[in-house]
């Protein structure tokens, strides 16, 4: 197959539950749409991350064991090569209550649920989980060749407005827009 061309491919990050969905999953959008059958709105464009922009390790993170990207655009994938082939073995995710490496990681709305294995077990009821801020996990997902600081975190939350303080973010946008109409 032909290499596809990139510029038309974008991640939505979902990064915060709403109610009724505690735990939205990730997306490609391809030309404005979803990949899925799910029916996925984009808020705004500044929700979207181009592919052409996403690291190789961001990629191994985004689609290995500490993925949260819809199986159904997961799939889809596999049809565009967009993806780059020799990808990093994935980063593993320290977790900073307790600096071991997850397992498994959950969401919640705010929350970022990070899952140790005790004693070697699979089974859920011998999983130890340490409940940590979602925007902590996902500035990490996003970007995971830069090491954590709160100075980042605290950029990263100002970075997405509309996804950590959405009402204020699409206040000041339509106070923009009508500015801009006057």
């Amino acid at each position: 197959m032909d290499a596809t061309d990139s510029t038309s491919f974008h991640i939505y990050y979902r990064m915060q539950g709403k109610t009724g969905i505690s735990s939205p999953r990730d997306h490609i959008i391809k030309d404005g749409e979803a990949l899925c059958d799910y029916g996925v709105s984009v808020p705004d464009e500044d929700a979207l991350k181009p592919v052409s922009e996403v690291s190789d390790s961001e990629w191994a993170v985004f689609l290995g064991q500490y993925s949260n990207l819809c199986d159904e655009c997961a799939k889809a994938l596999d049809y565009y090569d967009v993806v780059p082939s020799d990808l990093p073995k994935s980063p593993e995710f320290s977790c900073p209550t307790c600096d071991e490496t997850a397992d498994s990681v959950d969401f919640s709305f705010d929350i970022a649920l990070i899952h140790h294995e005790s004693n070697g077990s699979h089974f859920s009821s011998s999983f130890e989980t340490h409940n940590i801020p979602r925007e902590r996990y996902d500035m990490w997902r996003t970007n995971p060749e830069e090491p954590y600081s709160y100075p980042k975190l605290k950029k990263f939350i100002e970075n997405y407005p509309q996804v950590f303080r959405p009402e204020e973010y699409h206040q000041a946008k339509r106070e923009a827009q009508l500015q801009e109409m006057e």
